[in-house]
């Protein structure tokens, strides 16, 4: 038993060499795949497509940004003759001149840390009585080590974590749902190929039937001028060709609009004498699906929009705990009457400063947390069943494509072997009519029956040539995942 994958490349190759072997002729050759390459080229619904594959990156991004390095930095000047409790006349005036920077960065374990330093050089206006106890000029140099650790609330980074892999999960289910629409554009494609496919060849029917009751009406027209022939038979095959006639005229617009829908899908023109390129015999069904149903795209978008769920659901109840921060901060400074001195007494560290404690915050009777458990939890038990039922679905409609496929293909070869037997019939019969053995209404029934089975005949192959692509794209075949 072949693998099926193998098989529907092998049919793909295999239109491949046709196109490429037609490609110096004047009349465009198409074949399923060619159009399938020219449509995912050239429509615009795939540029479009295109451009949102960039979103599954920002997705990612934005997870990531709270874990970005941070700086900053603050520069002013200050002018205040305000009085404090220290020293409610020391000054009359003071002019401050500060410079401040800083940088943070978040890891995933949830730790935060930060770098901060500080100027704040200070010109007074001194009263006089303290002129001897204070310079009217001096600089503070800071430097400060920030720590922050959540203990409950994101306890160790769990939120971090999880929001990083429920931003992956979802940059994932966004890249194969946009390829779940690049294959079904792909299966539009093929359907217009079968439709075009068909109309032209029942139009080609129709004419060959019109041409047989014009060759009978020239035919009878000479017998009746000879008396061989009444005018009832002449009136009769008159009728059976203007019926066809009109039927070519049907076919003809039918076939028109196909064209069309195929042209406007490849964005190319098409003309009438278009030629379709195909196997002498389609391929049996393939016997069994090639991959594991789990492994399907939809499925696997099914399964990670219930991990996403789950991942939700795991960020909600962490976030709405009540938020307990271990923290813990070490400083240094100096003050001096220059820049220069201030700055090198800072890193002296002779007056270094020392604080760890607890921080808690919580809300207290909050509904949105409430509400937000409860939505979350049933988001998660939705995806789950969701995922569950899209299994047992895709493996029913595996089967049932399955023995769609069998029952074309036998409908298929059984009107083929009628077309073949009518054939018989007409050339025996047409015989025995020019003998003078059969009347003109059973030669006229029989013919009819005969363009009835050539269309049954062109039907069936393109219905079960477009079954055939549909198993191929319930298996993701038709545009598989690149690794």
């Amino acid at each position: 038993m072949r693998h099926f994958r193998h098989y529907f490349l092998a049919v793909l190759v295999l239109f491949s060499h046709w196109t490429l072997a037609q490609a110096t002729s004047e009349t465009i050759a198409l074949n399923p795949q060619l159009v399938v390459d020219k449509v995912l080229e050239k429509s615009q619904f795939i540029q479009e497509l295109k451009l949102r594959y960039s979103e599954s990156d920002r997705t990612q991004a934005l997870s990531k940004a709270s874990l970005e390095p941070k700086l900053s930095a603050k520069s002013g000047y200050q002018i205040s003759k305000l009085q404090n409790l220290q020293s409610s006349s020391a000054s009359k005036e003071d002019r401050n001149i500060t410079y401040s920077s800083s940088l943070s960065k978040k890891y995933t374990s949830g730790t935060e840390l930060g770098l901060s330093y500080e100027r704040n050089h200070q010109k007074s206006t001194l009263n006089p009585a303290f002129v001897a106890v204070r310079p009217e000029e001096q600089t503070m140099d800071s430097l400060n080590l920030n720590f922050k650790q959540p203990l409950w609330n994101n306890s160790l980074g769990k939120v971090d974590r999880l929001n990083i892999e429920a931003a992956d999960h979802q940059s994932k289910v966004l890249r194969l749902t946009l390829n779940e629409q690049v294959e079904e554009l792909a299966v539009r494609a093929v359907k217009a190929f079968w439709a075009a496919y068909v109309a032209k060849e029942l139009l080609r029917g129709d004419l060959a039937a019109r041409d047989k009751y014009q060759s009978l009406v020239n035919n009878l027209r000479k017998r009746r001028n000879m008396g061989l022939a009444e005018n009832s038979d002449l009136f009769r095959v008159q009728a059976e060709f203007q019926t066809q006639d009109s039927v070519v005229k049907s076919s003809s617009a039918q076939f028109l609009d196909r064209l069309s829908e195929l042209s406007q899908l490849m964005q190319e023109p098409l003309t009438e004498d278009i030629r379709f390129e195909l196997p002498h015999n389609p391929p049996p069904p393939p016997a069994a699906p090639s991959q594991a149903v789990e492994n399907l795209r939809h499925i696997q978008i099914a399964k990670l929009n219930w991990e996403v769920s789950s991942q939700q659901k795991d960020i909600n109840n962490s976030s709405n705990k009540p938020a307990l921060d271990l923290i813990a901060q070490y400083g240094v400074n100096g003050v001096e009457k220059t820049s220069s001195a201030s700055f090198s007494e800072m890193f002296r560290a002779n007056h270094p400063f020392y604080f760890v404690g607890l921080q808690f915050q919580t809300n207290l009777f909050s509904e949105k947390a409430k509400i937000d458990r409860i939505y979350w939890t049933e988001q998660n038990m939705r995806n789950e069943i969701v995922y569950q039922r899209s299994v047992s679905e895709q493996k029913l409609n595996l089967e049932a494509l399955q023995r769609r496929l069998s029952s074309l293909y036998f409908v298929y070869e059984a009107a083929n072997k009628n077309l073949d037997f009518r054939l018989q019939v007409i050339k025996e019969e047409e015989r025995n009519y020019q003998l003078g053995r059969l009347t003109l209404i059973q030669l006229i029934q029989d013919y009819n029956i005969l363009f009835r089975s050539e269309t049954s005949r062109i039907r069936a192959l393109g219905d079960y040539y477009i079954a055939l692509h549909e198993w191929a794209a319930a298996q993701d075949l038709l545009f598989p995942e690149k690794n």
